[in-house]
Parts: structure tokens; sequence; C-alpha cells
């Protein structure tokens, strides 16, 4: 199926230049958030406060 998708993507006039982002990195994040969310509450840790924000 994702072999079907990057194909229709590709084709036709489309000529992309550079990589092509599949990936929805802020759904990523969420998710990652959640699941620590979820494991912090059932080891019963306190959740993480530093900021991992690039500089």
């Amino acid at each position: 199926m994702m072999k079907q998708i990057a194909k229709d993507l590709l084709t036709g006039e489309r000529k992309l230049k550079g990589d092509i982002e599949f990936t929805d990195w802020d759904a990523v994040d969420a998710f990652a958030a959640d699941v620590a969310s979820f494991v912090e509450g059932r080891l019963g840790v306190a959740p993480d406060t530093t900021d991992d924000s690039p500089v």
C-alpha cells in the first residue's frame, strides 16, 4: 500500500526535487508524550520537567 501511495505522489506531472516528508513529526511527538505520560503514571514516576526544545 505504501508503495502505491509513494508511486502516486511521484508520477504524473510532478517532478519533485529533494526529499518528500511522509512523517507527521508533530503526531510522533504527541504519541511519544502520551506514552511517556502513561509509563510515568504506571511507575509512579514524576514527569520530567526539563526543557527539550532545541537551542
